[in-house]
């Protein structure tokens, strides 16, 4: 699937395989890693 969209994003706490074809991985879910990406790419 992350091959196909235009920006890929992995949650920090996801499985290593999708980690390394992510195009960012941010922080664990349980650190507020939505959050955390949607704030790093000036979406809030």
């Amino acid at each position: 699937m992350l091959q196909y969209v235009g920006l890929g994003i992995a949650m920090g706490n996801g499985g290593e395989e999708l980690k390394t074809r992510a195009d960012f991985v941010t922080k664990k879910s349980s650190e507020g890693g939505i959050s955390f990406a949607l704030k790093e790419f000036g979406i809030i």
